[in-house]
């Protein structure tokens, strides 16, 4: 640079992998981020030069799993990797019933309290509230989460079914239906 040193710091270029703060999802994810680590790959540029591996880096996966809550602005997103993880846990989890009709997994909204002192305060999110697995495949229900006015004592929080997306066992397409 004329007049002066160049910087010593590189420039920081934003990965494709993080999402702007406003659409990521708020949920609790106490064990369900699975870090995958990309096995190493040797890298021949040709047959006389030495082999250099490449490291292995952690990436993380948001598969939502039927056990964790999730209330977001948005309905949930999943890459490719993420939904073929979420789908074969789901299918472990029901196969490892004994292929129960179903098996279902509800969420009230007093789960909230471990990470807010009220529902109140996530009034107009979508709420995951139940997820059903059985033998054609899994159906996660969200609500959306609305305030009724009482005239005797506080506020309550209630849940109002909004859309059911499912998913079938075989294939990558789903259905998104809309509650009216």
């Amino acid at each position: 640079m004329p007049g002066g040193s160049p910087p010593s710091d590189p420039p920081v270029i934003p990965s494709l992998y993080v999402l702007p703060l406003i659409q990521q999802a708020v949920c609790a994810t106490i064990s369900a981020v699975r870090h995958q680590v990309q096995p190493v790959v040797p890298i021949v540029e040709d047959s006389s030069s030495p082999v250099e591996a490449v490291n292995p880096h952690a990436v993380e996966l948001h598969c939502l799993y039927p056990k964790q809550i999730f209330l977001s602005a948005i309905l949930p997103t999943r890459s490719k990797r993420e939904f073929l993880e979420f789908k074969l846990h789901c299918q472990d989890t029901w196969q490892s019933r004994n292929n129960q009709a179903f098996v279902i997994y509800q969420h009230s909204l007093s789960e909230l309290d471990k990470f807010s002192t009220r529902p109140l305060n996530f009034v107009g999110y979508l709420w995951k509230a139940q997820v059903v697995l059985a033998i054609h495949g899994i159906t996660e229900e969200y609500s959306f989460i609305w305030q009724s006015a009482r005239r005797q004592g506080p506020n309550k929080a209630l849940l109002e079914p909004a859309f059911s997306l499912h998913y079938l066992w075989e294939g990558s397409h789903w259905t998104t239906a809309y509650s009216l």
